[in-house]
């Protein structure tokens, strides 16, 4: 079975250079289901950095 391991444990939502959150609904249930926990701030700030880059694409 294929472990998978965010790049910071400590922070989640960082990604490595070549990732990036499509669904964060549904990266939020892979963290829950892996049992790594990440706090409210983490969670606000990946969804503000997703609303910025999703708007630079428009």
């Amino acid at each position: 079975m294929y472990e998978w391991k965010p790049k910071d444990l400590n922070n989640p939502f960082k990604m490595r250079k070549a990732e990036r959150i499509v669904d964060l609904e549904k990266y939020e249930g892979l963290l829950k289901k892996n049992n790594i926990f990440f706090t409210d701030e983490q969670y606000e700030t990946a969804v503000k950095k997703i609303k910025a880059e999703d708007s630079c694409r428009e």
